[in-house]
């Protein structure tokens, strides 16, 4: 066997083996599939340089599987949009290990949503207090270590294990707003699947108007929020671009090198269509990068502007 054909066969066990690493770990591989894409493209590319030819087509096909999952997310793409009045809802997971809260409620307070899901609010009295001294008639709800607060008023709330849930009325409609907090699944894995089937259970009880926001603790990829899409629209496939990653924020030592992952959400039932979907690329205070979304509430209050 020549040099080059030994070569190329170390190209092919090398992907074999990584095919072998991701089907034994596929639920933590699919939380890197557009990371798991780019390094298939990159191999491949070396191994044409190289003039591996059976090698270099092995490994372009294996980056067509991952990559068919992530490159909609850059194609141009315009959501169908109903005439109706506006909202805005900001997603915001607080930094746990050192939190400014006077520093996370003045990003919020410039930001101005319409409708504000915290999670991991661990000094909640403070600072829903900083944030009511700034946004003086927003109404608020909160349990545990989660916050809702909103320019329309609440009239109810509950706590759910999954999250909390407030009914507020928007445009003289009863708008259910959850703001979810999954658990991580490298912290409990039976709990997080246990917690992403009674929230796919609770939701297809809904009817709606509703708005869900917060920290998914997984990716759009995994089967879990795979299951929650197929009963809710997710705001950044309706009008964001790119990957949208949202964690590890730039206060974690691994968010030096920038967030790879999106796992905060901002998702809608069918009352609503989204206008825009953003990352707020300034994070104080924050754990992740906070995720913000323009609603429309379709049918309801006056096209264009915000919703009384």
């Amino acid at each position: 066997m020549s040099r080059r054909w030994r070569r190329e066969s170390i190209a092919l066990a090398a992907l074999l083996a990584g095919i072998a690493e991701f089907a034994l770990g596929q639920f933590w591989a699919q939380h890197l599939m557009p990371q798991i894409g780019f390094f298939c493209v990159i191999c491949a590319v070396l191994c044409l340089i190289c003039r591996f030819w059976v090698a270099g087509a092995c490994w372009a096909a294996a980056a067509v599987l991952p990559l068919l999952q992530v490159a909609p997310l850059y194609l141009p793409h315009r959501a169908t949009l109903r005439p109706g009045c506006q909202v805005t809802v900001l997603a915001f997971n607080q930094l746990e290990e050192n939190p400014d809260n006077a520093g996370a409620a003045a990003l919020i307070a410039r930001r101005h949503p319409d409708i504000l899901f915290a999670d991991k609010v661990y000094a909640l009295d403070e600072f829903r207090g900083l944030l009511l001294e700034k946004l003086p008639d927003y109404s608020s709800a909160g349990f545990g270590a989660l916050l809702i607060l909103s320019r329309f008023p609440i009239s109810h709330s509950s706590d759910l294990r999954f999250g909390i849930v407030a009914d507020a009325t928007i445009a003289d409609r009863e708008v259910r707003l959850l703001n979810m907090y999954m658990i991580r699944p490298n912290r409990n894995f039976a709990a997080y699947r246990e917690e992403y089937e009674k929230l796919y259970s609770w939701l297809r009880g809904e009817r709606g108007p509703l708005i869900v926001g917060g920290d998914g603790n997984t990716t759009a990829f995994t089967p879990e929020m795979r299951s929650i899409r197929t009963l809710l629209k997710d705001s950044w496939d309706e009008a964001g671009w790119g990957l949208g990653a949202t964690f590890p924020g730039p206060w974690r030592r691994a968010g030096m090198v920038g967030p790879w992952m999106r796992i905060d959400y901002v998702l809608h039932d069918s009352a609503f269509d989204t206008l825009a979907a953003r990352r707020i690329d300034e994070a104080a205070g924050a754990g992740h990068y906070p995720v913000a979304a323009d609603l429309v509430l379709a049918g309801s209050g006056t096209p264009g502007k915000p919703c009384p």
